[in-house]
């Protein structure tokens, strides 16, 4: 026993403050937001080399690229001399790029139809909203 406090009332002490952190990790564990699930015929995404070389793509596609962050093997992500990324075709798997979506930037359309490759949450006169 030093200064009044016992051996046992310690242990006790510490029991109690690990079993408190515990369960404050278990609450945590169970606010992680879970991604959600795409269907394998959704993952196989088709995009035609027209579309591609037109920046045509169609509302279906621009959002399954944004949830599931990849591009068909016919198409790759390229940095424009102007920066950012434009979506161009991948012939014969010799263009360097990369076929995931960069981090930071999601697939949209402009008023005119175009698909670009903008910075999430980018707004403008020109930017379709929704």
């Amino acid at each position: 026993m030093v200064l009044g406090i016992s051996e046992f009332d310690v242990e006790d002490t510490l029991d109690s403050m690990l079993n408190d952190m515990e369960s404050q990790k278990i609450q945590e564990k169970t606010s992680v937001q879970e991604i959600p699930k795409i269907k394998d015929e959704e993952k196989n995404l088709k995009i035609s080399r027209w579309q591609i070389f037109f920046n045509r793509l169609t509302e279906e596609q621009i959002k399954l690229i944004n949830d599931t962050g990849e591009l068909p093997s016919n198409a790759k992500f390229v940095t424009k001399i102007s920066g950012g990324y434009k979506i161009v075709n991948n012939w014969f798997n010799i263009r360097t790029g990369t076929c995931i979506l960069p981090f930071g930037y999601e697939v949209k359309r402009n008023i005119l139809g175009f698909t670009e490759v903008l910075p999430v949450g980018s707004k403008g006169l020109f930017i379709k909203h929704g």
